[in-house]
């Protein structure tokens, strides 16, 4: 007898566009919605979600406030900029507007 593995895939999960809302997989990068290139997270490399939100305090790069938390109680080190960063410096951002930056695009 032999047992072949289940090959059916699973549903990646989906989140909104910090942009427009778009439910899309977690890890595009790219909504299809609003065209926009999507931000992402760097402990996870899934787009960001605006009720997610923080930065390094040092490199200013954006992460996903729940998940940056985990990696920093476990590293202590921001993976984009290799600075210490602890727990208590990081501050759950509600306004991210200035972290979404628009592709003109060139007609």
């Amino acid at each position: 007898m032999v047992r072949r593995p289940d090959t059916s895939e699973l549903e990646e999960a989906t989140t909104p566009c910090p942009f427009c809302g778009f439910q899309l997989p977690e890890c595009d990068l790219l909504c299809t919605g609003c065209k926009n290139n999507l931000p992402y997270c760097i402990a996870t490399g899934r787009h960001m979600v605006k009720d997610d939100w923080t930065v390094c305090p040092h490199c200013d790069f954006s992460a996903l406030y729940s998940e940056f938390k985990i990696l920093v109680e476990s590293e202590s080190t921001c993976p984009m900029c290799s600075e210490r960063v602890n727990v208590t410096q990081l501050k759950k951002i509600l306004d991210f507007t200035p972290y979404l930056k628009t592709e003109e695009v060139e007609q």
